[in-house]
């Protein structure tokens, strides 16, 4: 089984406010513990956090060495039963009443700083239906509720919907507030943390969009205020605050962002090649997903998964803790991260079959390798523009296809015509087109054959019928490629293009997101298997079989 997906950072950050929060809620300042467990068999015993919930507080809490917070927001996207709710409550009210703002450096203090309250804080928990919000605020309701070490320490008056803090040492008043989805009367606020609840049905219909993008530039305004996301796994192209929160994630670890990382993601999930058909390998994923929540029936789960009246997908959400579509994308992002093998090495000069997508201004530009052989596929080049409009260099374009025919024997150069039709018909023909093995464009009705155009315009059927039979050998993980997170990313954001009685592929409701690298795959894998049909590529390997044997 592949190793789960866990975004969270290894190990500990030595610089952090977290062991402090910790401590506080330990009860280390007030000689008894703050948090109790509020329901279950274990209710009102002391709250125990989780190996993980305790390294996301040290990693939600980390500073540099000038006192700025190593993330700026976070996104907790975790499956179904991980206490995401309860992890919200807990960090909502230390940052109403805990040690989370920097006091002074300590190097004998777990973390080496010493950390104090935030004067006037104003905690909100959000969310776009009240139902969502309740999910995190039965938590803080049950922890404050009058009579518990909290109520009793700092003298709050809980209500239904608001918590206010009086007065308290460090503090001279706040308040944790419920809201929900109004952009326009969120406007002007000056929140110091903020809980967005449930933001994968945060979306532009219900005005989710703009009421995340508020409550961030609410926070902006105040010196260290964040914003603290949680989600299930949003459904591709649902054009949720969550998944564009991914996007900005997979940016950030591309190298496509001009600032540092400010980004946590934390997200678990079950193993990309889980056969969710197997209940041991069911089973298998479960344990890595709930291995440190001794409170889940992983048992029950097993039961439900297998129940044949529940749709799979929804399984593999909810439990899996993946990214999938009932009906919208090309291929699932699990089966294709499960065809992941960066560890291949392609040597110089060996056979390869090149596809390319270029784009003039607004679309990237893909060239993609696929190794005769054994069809490893990898990126030569990608390129994305960085603002609408911005051209593509040609120039830099002819120069990583010409490095990719000095460095490998290319078999074939298949390549969509527009814009680049001089490149595509002339010049590239000129310096390479006898040296193919099949044409892209075969001769016909008295028609000449064409070596490298591909033109995608007059070839929409037999395109479609080879994005069918890759995306069948992504399912089927009889595909290879180096896991390149660019290329993983256009075949994320591809969709189901269906054309006569064949599934293409293409771009989704989101226009701007980026499938070209998707595409060049699925022509530089047409090529291939054009080549390994074709008489000349026979015939040569027919006399290096008979010199090998000689």
């Amino acid at each position: 089984m592949l190793e789960p997906l866990d975004t969270l950072p290894p190990g500990i950050p030595d610089l952090t406010l977290g062991w402090g929060v910790l401590e506080w809620a330990a009860g280390a300042r007030h000689g008894e513990p703050l948090f109790h467990v509020p329901d279950g068999d274990l209710a009102g015993l002391p709250l125990t956090l989780t190996d993980y919930q305790i390294r996301l507080v040290l990693w939600w809490y980390a500073i540099d060495e000038h006192t700025r917070w190593r993330y700026r927001a976070a996104l907790v996207r975790l499956a179904r039963g991980t206490i995401k709710s309860p992890t919200a409550g807990f960090l909502a009210l230390a940052e109403l009443l805990g040690p989370v703002r920097f006091a002074a450096w300590d190097p004998d203090a777990p973390g080496g700083v010493r950390g104090r309250p935030v004067s006037m804080p104003l905690v909100q928990l959000s969310a776009v239906s009240q139902a969502q919000v309740g999910n995190t605020y039965k938590y803080v309701a049950a922890w404050t509720a009058r009579g518990t070490p909290l109520q009793r320490i700092y003298n709050l008056d809980p209500g239904r919907e608001r918590i206010y803090v009086p007065s308290a040492p460090g503090i001279t008043g706040g308040e944790l507030r419920v809201t929900t989805s109004s952009p326009a009367t969120a406007r002007g606020g000056r929140p110091t943390f903020v809980v967005a609840d449930e933001l994968s049905e945060w979306t532009v219909s219900n005005h989710g969009q703009e009421f995340y993008d508020v409550l961030s530039d609410n926070a902006t305004k105040v010196p260290r205020a964040r914003v603290l996301g949680l989600a299930n796994a949003p459904e591709p192209g649902s054009g949720s605050v969550a998944e564009d929160l991914w996007e900005t994630w997979s940016a950030e670890q591309e190298g496509r962002t001009r600032g540092r990382q400010r980004l946590l993601m934390v997200v678990r999930e079950a193993p990309a090649d889980t056969d969710w058909s197997d209940p041991e390998s069911i089973r298998a994923a479960l344990h890595t997903i709930y291995d440190d929540c001794p409170w889940v029936d992983q048992e029950q789960i097993l039961e439900q998964i297998l129940d044949p009246k529940r749709p799979i997908e929804r399984s593999q959400r909810e439990f899996g803790n993946w990214r999938v579509s009932s009906y919208s994308t090309w291929v699932s992002a699990q089966a294709y991260d499960a065809c992941a093998a960066p560890e291949v090495v392609v040597e110089d000069g060996e056979e390869i079959a090149l596809g390319l997508d270029p784009s003039e201004s607004d679309d990237a530009t893909a060239l993609i390798a696929c190794r005769i052989s054994d069809g490893f596929t990898w990126p030569i080049w990608i390129h994305e523009p960085r603002h609408t409009g911005a051209p593509v260099d040609v120039a830099e374009l002819d120069y990583w296809v010409t490095q990719a025919h000095e460095r490998f024997r290319v078999c074939a150069l298949w390549s969509d015509v527009r814009p680049m039709e001089q490149l595509v018909r002339v010049e590239w023909p000129g310096r390479w087109g006898t040296d193919y093995d099949a044409p892209a464009t075969p001769a016909s009705q008295g028609s000449p054959s064409d070596p490298i155009a591909f033109d995608m315009r007059r070839h929409i059927y037999r395109f479609a019928l080879g994005a069918e039979l890759v995306a069948s050998e992504i399912e089927q993980r009889t595909l290879l490629h180096s896991g390149d997170r660019v290329m993983a990313r256009h075949v994320y954001s591809a969709w189901r293009r269906p054309y006569r009685d064949r599934i293409s592929v293409g771009k989704g409701p989101d226009r701007d997101r980026k499938v070209d690298a998707a595409v060049s795959m699925v022509i530089a894998r047409m090529a291939r298997r054009a080549v390994l049909e074709s008489k000349s590529y026979k015939k040569r390997h027919r006399s290096r079989a008979v010199v090998i044997l000689g």
